[in-house]
């Protein structure tokens, strides 16, 4: 893994950052990164946990992950947050999820999902935390994106519920959350499941997320920027290419 002459943005440790020249390559990195991560988890437990982000930068990853030598039937999978809509709709991470990655070696691999048969995330929050407490945790693997706005799974700035989903002592892991565009309903999980995480990824790419990630450095409200609430954290890694 090595880092490109792309500056470090500043409040970021230069052990942190890890900058590419294009997507591929911060690709493959990162899913290098978390084989040899669930593959030390599976040599001293029974299983291991990876909770992953949607949206179009991780797909390349999980293409790559999906043909991993890896133990793939004692890993379990799920997701950071959803969106409130069918399994089978464009939107919906899962069914990313499923296209991408649960394929090839990676079909073996035990899925939860977020998403219920409730009609709203509210009604839908109780049994989301019940599936989610039967993964293992802390989680061994996680992988978040960031939004322009600087929102990451659905943590969404000044959105209902914000606070108490980014709390580092609440022990309630699913939230359902507001966005700001359609579709609107998602359920997220909150900070401390996220945060916890074993080993914490942050994949960017493109000069936009460089900016709002060196904003989001620079700021002191996480209400008003919630991807600052992890950017402190001494494990977590940052991916990026232009």
């Amino acid at each position: 893994m090595q880092n490109t002459t792309f500056t470090v943005p500043n409040g970021l440790a230069s052990a942190q950052w890890h900058a590419f020249k294009s997507h591929t390559e911060s690709s493959q990195a990162a899913a290098d990164l978390i084989q040899q991560h669930l593959q030390r988890a599976l040599q001293s437990n029974p299983g291991a946990s990876m909770i992953l982000s949607g949206g179009s930068t991780p797909g390349e990853l999980f293409d790559i992950l999906a043909n991993t030598d890896l133990d793939w039937s004692r890993i379990e999978i799920s997701l950071a947050d959803e969106r409130w809509v069918g399994t089978d709709s464009a939107d919906s991470n899962e069914r990313m999820i499923r296209q991408r990655l649960l394929t090839g070696r990676a079909q073996k691999a035990r899925f939860i999902s977020l998403k219920g048969d409730e009609l709203s995330a509210n009604q839908g929050q109780t049994n989301c935390e019940q599936r989610i407490e039967q993964i293992s945790s802390p989680f061994d693997v996680c992988l978040l994106g960031m939004g322009n706005d600087g929102h990451t799974a659905s943590l969404f700035p000044d959105s209902p519920l914000l606070e108490q989903a980014l709390s580092a002592t609440n022990q309630q892991r699913c939230w359902p959350m507001q966005a700001p565009v359609e579709p609107s309903e998602r359920m997220s999980l909150g900070y401390r499941p996220l945060a916890t995480s074993k080993l914490l990824i942050l994949l960017l790419q493109g000069q936009e997320k460089y900016r709002t990630l060196s904003q989001a450095l620079a700021a002191d409200d996480t209400r008003k920027m919630p991807i600052r609430a992890f950017l402190g954290l001494p494990h977590l890694q940052v991916f990026w290419s232009p």
